[in-house]
């Protein structure tokens, strides 16, 4: 780890804290820097001690922690995340891992076993929709080649944990495939040619009824299947999806490990272009220095003003706007007017937004700002978040960096990211945050208080699609 002091004078009892996953050591663990002068860095270094037989296809997650005083006596922080992951497991190119039928011909039906029972699709029906072996075919605005394999060969990989080689760029990684079961869906880590990695989570229904079941569309849809009887089951619908995962355009992807799910079938992976969206602002936070004065008031009181525009971070999507009628709200985030939720009071009011509505919610609560040289506790209505609510689809978002997943710099030299999909914005939504300075409350072992300033992500608002 490199620490490179940028706050414009020395610093001193600077200490780097690491930390890792469960049961890896990490040693030293802990480093001490007396002094670091402006504009110098120094390296420190921490051995990774990995367990027996770990996981290759998990991605795991590293942080970096250093506390320091300045000249002006404040205890300040800084934290940084490395993702990583050991290796790659089980490498190849798309033809190199096909390990099922899925397709087969009336005169090939006995070699399909797309299901485990022994059933397929029709290359016949697949013919008509031009999705024939080595046919261009796009969805999405990606570009794929179906399988060109003979019939009765495999042609589809069934996902386990491999690492597909792939090379290419662009906002999304496309995946065309469809699944079992009440449908399947996984984590994919994506692989760039710097070393770095990042995920996302996608999946699909189940090929009967041609039914998306995690936000993907329908690329093809057949009426009937070829079982080993033939053609049958034409009074059912069957389907095949595509669907997207948000990568860094800035980057060259060098493959992608596959989700250990089985019953996720991949016919091919492509590359949906990066269209530049909007660059959000905010308005830079101040830096205090000294104790804070004053005290908190009560009961809420009144309505919060509008935020200044700078905590609006994004321009209307390219979709053209419409004039949306407000939906009942089913939370406090979405229900315009004062709320009382969880102990604490609320206040949420919302305004058309291109073809939806965006709802600003405020938090009473006690806050410390700057007063001059030293702190101030101030009560009053805080800013807490935006939320956009689900009335327009992903892709009218898909020229938003709040709508994918993404990392920008604004024109103000402020740091943002978006967050799509995961365990924490949930499915079909997204988190945007931006890196901020706070003053943090610090309690010592005998209960005085103190305060710092540390920098952060901080939520900012989420995108729900409908």
């Amino acid at each position: 780890m490199t620490v490179t002091n940028v706050g414009g004078a020395a610093v001193t009892d600077v200490t780097v804290e690491v930390g890792g996953p469960i049961n890896w050591t990490l040693y030293p663990a802990t480093h001490t820097i007396e002094e670091l002068a402006d504009g110098a860095s120094v390296e420190v270094v921490t051995e990774i001690h990995v367990p027996n037989n770990p996981s290759p296809t998990t991605l795991r997650k590293f942080t970096a922690s250093a506390t320091y005083l300045t000249s002006a006596g404040a205890r300040e922080s800084v934290d940084t995340i490395r993702l990583q992951q050991l290796e790659l497991g089980e490498t190849g190119t798309m033809a190199e891992l096909r390990n099922n039928v899925g397709t087969t011909t009336l005169e090939t039906v006995a070699a399909g076993d797309y299901d485990g029972d022994g059933n397929s699709f029709s290359r016949e029906l697949l013919a008509e929709l031009g999705a024939t072996p080595g046919a261009t075919v796009e969805h999405l605005g990606a570009t794929f080649t179906w399988p060109d394999v003979a019939p009765g060969e495999p042609d589809n990989v069934v996902a386990a944990g491999q690492s597909v080689e792939l090379e290419g760029s662009g906002g999304g990684l496309a995946v065309l495939g469809s699944g079992l079961g009440s449908g399947v869906s996984g984590q994919f880590v994506i692989h760039y040619s710097d070393g770095s990695a990042s995920t996302g989570n996608l999946g699909f229904g189940n090929w009967f009824s041609a039914t998306p079941a995690f936000g993907e569309t329908v690329a093809y849809k057949m009426n009937g299947r070829n079982t080993p009887a033939g053609l049958a089951n034409t009074e059912f619908e069957y389907g095949i999806y595509v669907s997207t995962i948000n990568i860094d355009p800035r980057k060259t992807v060098s493959a992608v490990t596959l989700p250990n799910a089985g019953g996720l079938h991949i016919f091919a992976m492509g590359f949906a272009p990066y269209v530049p969206g909007p660059e959000p602002t905010a308005e830079p936070t101040g830096e205090p220095t000294e104790e804070p004065t004053g005290g908190p008031t009560d009961d809420p009181s009144g309505e919060p003003s509008d935020p200044p525009a700078t905590q609006q971070p994004s321009k209307s999507p390219s979709a053209a706007p419409g004039k949306p009628t407000l939906p009942p709200g089913t939370d406090l985030y979405t229900t315009p007017g004062k709320h009382h939720v969880g102990g604490r009071d609320w206040f949420t009011k919302c305004e058309a937004y291109s073809q939806t509505f965006r709802c600003q919610t405020d938090i009473w609560a006690t806050t410390v700002l700057r007063d001059g040289a030293g702190y101030e506790q101030v009560t009053g209505w805080v800013f807490n978040n935006l939320t956009y609510l689900p009335m327009m689809t992903r892709a009218q978002w898909s020229d938003n960096p709040l709508g994918y997943k993404t990392a920008w710099t604004a024109t103000d030299g402020r740091k943002w990211y978006t967050d799509c999909d995961s365990s924490v914005t949930g499915r079909n939504g997204c988190r945007s945050y931006v890196w901020a300075n706070l003053v943090e409350v610090v309690k010592d072992a005998n209960g005085a208080t103190s305060y710092r300033t540390v920098h952060k992500w901080v939520f900012n608002n989420m995108v729900r699609f409908k």
